[in-house]
């Protein structure tokens, strides 16, 4: 091929090469701030996906503008997780990243406190946490190390600021009901009203309630993410938003938001006989 002949052919290919790539169809999608989909004048984050082989490459951003997310799916409904994640705050700095495989967390897990600082480095084995992990204060003095073996504390030891042994306490503390599983099930059989037409039709089941429990305890959020039947639905989402202060969850003995899912069954055999007929 003379040379001619080639700078014509590299000119083709790179021709193509660009009106391939401009063609590359992108997809927006808008969400309210608990991640429902909304349309553009509600949204609190919105999503851009493009779709490129098996995968969907996904980025999502705050309203203004700022990256939120940058990671790749092999499904969006459900979402199923493949590849390297990375996750920024509302200042657009890199808070966590790390991997996932076939929609769980796989090898080393990097977190960051808001500023950007190093906080901890978590492994992971089939979703597991494993290994030797270390956790950093701000000033970069070690906070704590902990020792895993099939997502099982092991043993660990914590450390003051200045580097002194102290007690030992969970890094991780997840958002609990005031008294806990007996005083939840306790204020759901008090409160529950079984709506009339599904006592009369005979229908039961568990809805699932989403919902993020704030520094202080109090519930925000609250949505339907698993449904059963309407007034079901309706009495389920009352419950939950009506509910009283939660022990908010914790990182680091700091209050953290959290966001929870948890069942709210309604059973025929457990309906108050007050309510049958109402």
């Amino acid at each position: 091929m003379n040379l001619k002949l080639h700078l014509v052919s590299c000119f083709l290919f790179l021709t193509y090469a660009i009106c391939s790539s401009q063609n590359i169809k992108v997809d927006t999608v808008y969400f309210t701030e608990d991640w429902k989909e909304t349309g553009k004048v509600d949204a609190y984050f919105y999503r851009l996906i493009k779709k490129e082989n098996n995968l969907f490459l996904v980025q999502d951003y705050y309203k203004d503008k700022v990256l939120q997310m940058d990671g790749s799916f092999t499904s969006l409904h459900p979402e199923l997780y493949e590849g390297y994640f990375k996750y920024y705050n509302e200042k657009g700095i890199l808070i966590k990243e790390g991997e996932f495989r076939k929609n769980i967390e796989e090898g080393e897990w990097k977190l960051y406190y808001d500023n950007g600082r190093f906080m901890r480095v978590e492994n992971y084995l089939h979703g597991n946490l494993e290994g030797n992990l270390k956790s950093y204060y701000p000033n970069t003095k070690l906070r704590r190390e902990e020792e895993y073996k099939n997502g099982k504390l092991l043993k660990g030891n914590c450390y003051t600021a200045k580097g002194k042994d102290t007690a030992f306490y969970s890094a991780y503390q997840t958002p609990e009901f005031t008294g806990g599983l007996i005083a939840l099930k306790k204020y759901l059989l008090d409160n529950m009203k079984y709506p009339k037409d599904a006592l009369e039709k005979g229908i039961e089941g568990s809805v699932f309630i989403k919902f993020t429990v704030t520094t202080n305890g109090t519930i925000e959020n609250a949505f339907i993410q698993k449904t059963v039947y309407p007034s079901l639905d309706t009495e389920a989402l009352r419950l939950v938003k009506n509910m009283p202060k939660w022990q908010p969850g914790k990182k680091n003995d700091t209050p953290q938001k959290v966001v929870f899912n948890i069942p709210i069954p309604f059973k025929l055999s457990e309906a108050k006989p007050e309510t049958k007929g109402k």
